[in-house]
């Protein structure tokens, strides 16, 4: 897989993320339990790790 496609994959999971973690914490705050949103948030910060890991793995700097 090329850089360039690893770039674009790594941006749209970034762009899920955000868009996951902002309907999470503004849309289903007030319909889902605490434990359901802890469930939610970890979910996100696993697949942010994963896509800086796809960032990183492109071989070249962030810059």
């Amino acid at each position: 897989m090329n850089s360039r496609l690893m770039l674009i994959f790594a941006g749209i999971s970034g762009f899920f993320t955000v868009a996951f973690g902002a309907i999470g914490s503004h849309a289903l705050s007030s319909i889902m339990s605490v434990h359901q949103m802890d469930w939610i948030e970890i979910g996100l910060r696993y697949q942010m790790l994963h896509t800086v890991a796809l960032d990183g793995a492109r071989g070249n700097s962030i810059t």
